[in-house]
């Protein structure tokens, strides 16, 4: 179904098979992605089309009435300072690698035949931005927030999972191959990105635990 510039669509269950279907079916020249509960800011696209984005673009956000101010001023990197700020966005990946709140260049996405790949569950954003990134010569950071993002107690990486340490371990499996096959110039920061991904493995582990724990003692 189809209405002047939106087109309404279906895909196979999973966020990664519903953003595929949104990049095949997608026409123009940029991408932003939204997921549910989440919302734009008043404006965001005027900000968005009134702006430079480069390869990609870079914008701050609101989880709820707070700001997370990514960059404090308007800046283009390239070169040697692209290198450091990918660092920068492997060492925090919580707060930097996330799909939604940038700007895709949709021409990059398909000369490079970009997917998300549906075989990861969690940190899928994180895979698939680092190799976008990949193929990134300029990078436009800006402190305008565009995008509230919230937090959903039902959403798939919050929600009771006790594969989640296993699933976990399969996207930093993906990501390590990638780095070190193809990305080398950013491999010593992965070691930072993947003590990150240890960190939620364990917040994941330790939730398991008090779940199956308050099962029993509701059982």
């Amino acid at each position: 179904t189809s209405s002047n510039n939106i087109i309404v669509t279906s895909s196979k269950k999973g966020v990664s098979n519903a953003r595929n279907r949104g990049l095949e079916v997608a026409s123009k020249d940029k991408i932003v992605f939204l997921d549910a509960d989440d919302y734009f800011e008043d404006g965001a696209f005027n900000t968005l089309l009134n702006q430079q984005s480069g390869d990609l673009a870079i914008y701050s956000y609101k989880t709820g009435e707070n700001i997370q101010r990514l960059f404090t001023a308007v800046k283009c990197y390239s070169g040697n300072e692209l290198t450091l700020l990918i660092g920068r966005m492997l060492t925090y990946p919580t707060t930097f690698l996330t799909v939604w709140g940038k700007v895709f260049d949709a021409q990059v996405i398909r000369e490079n035949r970009l997917k998300f790949r549906a075989d990861l569950r969690l940190s899928e954003d994180s895979f698939f931005l680092i190799q976008y990134l990949y193929y990134c010569k300029s990078v436009f950071g800006y402190n305008d927030c565009i995008y509230n993002y919230s937090r959903n107690e039902n959403s798939t990486v919050r929600n009771y999972n006790v594969n989640a340490v296993d699933e976990y371990l399969t996207s930093l499996q993906a990501v390590h191959d990638f780095v070190f096959k193809q990305f080398f110039v950013v491999k010593d920061y992965y070691y930072k990105y993947g003590l990150m991904q240890l960190n939620l493995i364990g917040v994941h582990g330790i939730f398991v635990i008090l779940s199956h724990l308050a099962i029993k003692l509701n059982g």
